[in-house]
């Protein structure tokens, strides 16, 4: 099972090995968003237009799972006062849906199954042992509260 909450760095560290083309500016207006009411990002591109360099390498920039610094001390975000204050400093949730389909087995009861194996990656790493916990405070707005269904 791949690791879903504050995944490393690994693919990112393989892609700059190669062929990389510098696109770490999206990191840069992306940062911007943080906090705003734009934060979400949905990457809808069609196939072959870099989704996955693209997740890998935002992954590896914010994930606190890694230090990304060697990685992108180099690239053009260096330079930026994002580099600072954003480099491995959020949780991230990443996932691939075709790879979880396959480990479903299928699509019915895709969804289930996806927060199922995010919420107890999450109990994992936030050490969460009540299976009734009710709420969780958003880190940007710390009086919004949402409710969180276990479905464990």
């Amino acid at each position: 099972m791949p690791i879903m909450v504050n995944p490393g760095n690994g693919n990112f560290a393989l892609m700059i090995r190669s062929d990389f083309v510098d696109k770490t500016d999206l990191i840069s207006k992306l940062s911007k968003k943080l906090g705003t009411r734009e934060q979400y990002i949905c990457a809808a591109w069609p196939r072959r237009f870099g989704k996955s360099v693209n997740a890998d390498m935002l992954v590896a920039f914010y994930s606190k799972g890694c230090d990304s610094a060697p990685l992108f001390a180099k690239l053009r975000v260096a330079a930026d006062p994002c580099f600072k204050q954003d480099l491995n400093a959020h949780n991230v949730i990443w996932f691939d849906a075709l790879k979880m389909i396959a480990l479903n087995q299928g699509t019915n009861g895709i969804i289930s199954f996806i927060q199922r194996k995010i919420i107890g990656e999450l109990k994992k790493e936030f050490r969460v042992n009540s299976p009734r916990k009710k709420c969780f405070t958003a880190p940007f707005r710390r009086s919004m509260t949402a409710p969180v269904r276990d479905l464990s």
